[in-house]
């Protein structure tokens, strides 16, 4: 399998567009859980919790 490579501009245009694709995905998960009747805010509690134990 040969590695994908990127132009500069290509590389450019991708680094720029990630930070938008992140906040979209993100707002779409964390509608979709709290639709579903997912405390956030609990969640986030317990990941943070996850996140220092390790």
């Amino acid at each position: 399998m040969h590695p994908v490579v990127f132009s500069a501009f290509s590389r450019a245009c991708l680094e720029q567009a990630v930070p938008t694709y992140l906040a979209i995905v993100r707002r779409l998960v964390f509608d979709h859980l709290e639709r579903e009747g997912v405390d956030v805010a609990k969640l986030a509690a317990a990941w943070q919790r996850v996140a220092q134990a390790t």
